[in-house]
Formats: C-alpha cells, structure tokens, sequence
C-alpha cells in the first residue's frame, strides 16, 4: 500500500537530524509509529503536510523534512500516488470539500482521533485554538465536517470510537510503544515522586490529588520535592497546581519527542491523576503504558482505559473516584523498594505485550480492509 499521514502536530521549534520536526506526543502514537512501522514491514509511507492537486483533486503529502519553522515548504517535492490518506488533527476548512474530490480520484480517506474533541474543556489549551469563536480557519465545526466524509475513522479508545460512529464508521486501534525508545534507570532511594506532562493541556487533573501529594510528602517516604517533567515557562507552574511552596518542586524543561524518554528518568514513582470529565474518560492509558515501559510504577486515576491497562495487562494501580485515601495509601504501597523494584520489573515484561511489533498489523488491516484487493496485496 502506499499510504501518505497528514498531521499538524509536529514542533515549530525543534529539528530533528535529517531536517525533519519532531511528530508532537499524538502524532508521534497515532502517526509516527504506525507510520514507520508500516514502512518497515514493505509499505510505501509518507509522513507531513496534506495538500490537493487542482487538476485531478488527489491529495498529496509535502514531506515533513521539507518545512520550515513557520510551516511553509521549503521546496515543491510533494508526493502523489497514494492508496489511502490518513489525517491527524486536520481542521482546516477546506478540507472537506476537497475530501470529495479525492474519493473520486479513488483515495481512500481515513481520519485518526485520540481526543474527544467534542468534550475538550476551555481548561485545556487547544480549547481555545479550535473553537470556532477563536479560529475561523482551522476548528472543531470544520472537523465535524471533515470526519463526516471519511471512509473509516481509527480510533485509539473504545469510548472514543462509540462517540465518532455518529460521523463515520470507526474501529478501536489501542496506542502502542515502541521499546526500542525506552531504558530503565536506577531507583533512588528515598524515591522521587513526580509526573510528567504539560500544565497547559491537564487544567483540573494535578489537583485531584494535590492533598494526597502534599500528605504523602510529608511521611518522609519519598524525597522532600515532588518533580515535574515538562516544565514550561508559559504554562502555569505544577506547585500552584498542587498547593506547594515553589522550593517543593522540581522541574525539568519540555523536550521534543524524540527527546522524551530522558524525562522519565528523573522520577522513580509516576503519577496519573485525572479529573473525571468526559474528555479524560476518553483517554488512552498511553502515559501509563511510558512509565511502564521505563519501568517506573505508577497509580492513575481509574478510568475505562486505566481499568482495561490493570485488568488485561495486570499495570499499574489505579484509584476509584479520586479518593484521597485510596491515594494516599497507593503512593504509600509503591514507597516500598521491595514493591517498587518488583513492579517495575513486572510492568516493563507486561507492557511488551504492547509493543508496536506486536500491533502494527491492526493498522494495516484496517487499511487493507478499505481498498480493493489488488491494491491493498501491494
């Protein structure tokens, strides 16, 4: 198959070595990985920007490495010919007619959703860089449209899927790893307890359990400050959000993607807390599965999705409705060295099970089922 990605979530900021900007965190699960997964099992794929033949209204990609940090090509190598497109966050108002032409071009046209963009809370960020209100071009009025005329829309939870089949017909492809971009480290002791993450896109889930940091802190089972991996200076910091004195937290800068594994190596226990809204219930366990893979334990609040991650693959502990208690005594269980080395341990052999080397074929399948079967055997 020839299949060409099309995302916006790439960094305006950092460069990779071949050129290229990093994929962000959705991009790099939902694009990168299928994406070079796909291209190693004999796929011919292409990762980057959409754009549409005026002449005969296919879409072609402009590879990733030929934009610049303001998002414009830097040459006209845009490549044509392909099978399926798969969009990532793609809003732009023009889209959907466009997509219209592409069918008839024969393009098959899939579109990938990791967030409930229908539940996003103005909390979060990119509320306000896709509501209608704000963005005339590119929002989640657009999106609706776009997602109305796909094929098959992929998505990575089963509450995301039940909620998108009113658009398009959908199919539940989980996130995976790839454990090639994961090494454990060391634990410390006292441990250092610490999230990771950005403050922008979690408004109301660091203080579910602000309490229950502040109180486990202060048995003196963990190092003295907490730590946060993500920091940015733009963004509100994690100690306002967690109730702490400043001198309480300690922070490592966000990192570009291919750059995000060293941040988990400054925690040894991991938390998930997530306030209980529609959207985080429509989340992927995708940050568990990272600490579990670097082999760090972990307890996250018990959504569907942390539920389905303890109860199939036996990772991490989760807490029912945010109970402080339950927390508390959590945070308490993984202080252990005994317990922590044994989890970490027993999640890292667990979540392999995950690995994207295990799980590329569902991406291929889905793809394959959508094409003739001359074109999808190539």
């Amino acid at each position: 198959m020839r299949i060409g990605y099309a995302t916006v979530d790439f960094s305006r900021t950092y460069r990779l070595p071949n050129g290229a900007p990093p994929l962000g965190g959705a991009g790099h699960y939902r694009v990168g990985i299928p994406a070079r997964a796909l291209a190693e099992h004999g796929h011919d794929v292409t990762v980057g920007l959409l754009t549409s033949h005026r002449k005969s209204g296919e879409f072609g990609i402009l590879p990733l490495d030929c934009i610049d940090l303001d998002g414009n090509d830097r040459d006209a190598r845009i490549e044509w010919g392909f099978d399926i497109i798969v969009m990532q966050r793609w809003m732009h108002r023009d889209v959907s007619a466009d997509i219209g032409r592409a069918r008839a071009a024969g393009q098959v046209i899939v579109n990938d959703i990791d967030d409930h963009f229908d539940a996003i809370p103005p909390t979060n960020q990119a509320f306000h860089a896709t509501h209608p209100a704000r963005n005339a071009d590119e929002n989640v009025a657009h999106y609706r449209e776009i997602l109305r005329h796909s094929d098959l829309i992929t998505c990575s939870t089963p509450f995301i899927a039940r909620w998108y089949e009113r658009y398009a017909p959908t199919c539940v492809i989980r996130n995976a790893v790839d454990m090639r971009e994961w090494e454990t480290h060391p634990h410390r002791e006292p441990p250092v307890l610490g999230w990771v993450g950005a403050t922008a896109f979690r408004g109301g889930d660091l203080e579910v359990a602000a309490g229950a940091i502040a109180e486990t802190l202060a048995t003196g089972l963990y190092a003295p400050q907490f730590h946060h991996a993500g920091d940015h200076s733009s963004h509100k910091p994690a100690h306002s959000l967690l109730g702490l004195p400043a001198a309480s937290v300690t922070t490592t800068p966000m990192a570009p993607i291919h750059k995000y594994p060293a941040l988990l190596q400054s925690i040894d226990v991991g938390i998930v807390p997530l306030n209980l809204i529609s959207f985080n219930e429509a989340k992927s366990a995708i940050k568990g599965m990272e600490y579990a893979a670097a082999g760090i334990p972990f307890a996250a609040t018990e959504t569907p999705e942390y539920a389905w991650l303890r109860d199939t693959h036996g990772v991490g502990v989760t807490v029912r409705q945010n109970r402080q208690r339950s927390w508390v005594g959590a945070l308490r269980q993984l202080a252990d060295p005994e317990v922590r080395a044994a989890e970490a341990a027993r999640q890292r052999e667990a979540i392999a099970a995950l690995d994207i080397g295990q799980h590329w074929r569902e991406w291929e399948q889905a793809y394959q089922s959508l094409l003739p079967a001359g074109v999808a055997a190539r």
